[in-house]
């Protein structure tokens, strides 16, 4: 059964004051725009968006949304955060680039009338909002023939469940994130499927090892054991492929019927 993620003002609240002090600190830090691997990997698959609508969805800090308008697309990005959107307009300044349309809203109810956009992306979005609801605007918004592209975290290994729901704040094992975000599980994916039933899922790379240097590790110690990690990861996504579902990382990729 999908979880419920009605549109609760406290939590909403929670999530904004989360963004809105995250985004505040990074007007101090240098604006430097260097694509992540699975940005890249979103991109590649959305391919040339010259003169094409372009909708990022929960654009944050507009790392996706300033690299779109790069290429020439006519990008739209909205955050529930107002302090994002300020901050993904000043990057984009900052970068010498056109910035792109932004706005505060929630995903679960767009502002754009039906069929608006060629493609619909997103970054570690879908975790924090009511998938349901807000893949069914999503769907709405898009013209036929148009693409939804994400990026995401998911749970669907049940270890990686168990330690986010059993053990994260706990024993000296960070929580990351806030805490009404919810990886993606396989309830989730089916009501995507149910929006767009030809919805299909990649996954660009095994992070579960990794997760120990985040979280129990924070980066900073036993090095050599991180990288030992980073090595398990590699060698699990290529010589064991089944296993890459259970990964940390999925992206989604889905089309409206032209």
């Amino acid at each position: 059964m999908v979880r419920s993620r009605a549109m609760d003002p406290d939590r909403l609240k929670r999530e904004r004051e989360f963004f809105d002090a995250s985004s505040s600190a990074q007007f101090t830090d240098a604006v430097t725009d260097v694509p992540t691997e699975h940005m890249v990997a979103l991109l590649d698959m959305l391919g040339d968006v010259r003169g094409k609508g372009v909708l990022d969805c929960g654009c944050g800090a507009g790392e996706l949304a300033i690299e779109i308008a790069r290429r020439g697309g006519a990008v739209v990005g909205f955050d529930l955060s107002l302090e994002s959107v300020r901050l993904m307009d000043a990057r984009a300044q900052h970068l010498g680039v056109t910035a792109p349309g932004g706005l505060v809203t929630l995903m679960e109810t767009l502002p754009f009338p039906d069929g608006t956009f060629d493609a619909v992306v997103g970054k570690s979005i879908l975790h924090h909002v009511d998938v349901a609801s807000s893949f069914a605007e999503v769907k709405r918004v898009l013209r036929p023939g148009g693409r939804a592209i994400f990026v995401e975290n998911q749970v669907t290994n049940p270890l990686l469940r168990f330690a986010r729901n059993r053990l994260t704040g706990r024993f000296g094992i960070a929580r990351v994130g806030t805490i009404d975000e919810h990886p993606l599980v396989a309830a989730d994916y089916a009501s995507l499927r149910r929006a767009l039933p030809g919805t299909r899922l990649h996954y660009p790379d095994f992070r579960f090892f990794g997760l120990i240097s985040r979280n129990v590790l924070r980066y900073r110690r036993a090095l050599w054991l991180a990288r030992v990690f980073a090595w398990l990861d590699r060698a699990v996504y290529r010589w064991i492929p089944p296993l890459r579902r259970y990964g940390y990382h999925v992206i989604i990729e889905a089309r409206t019927e032209a």
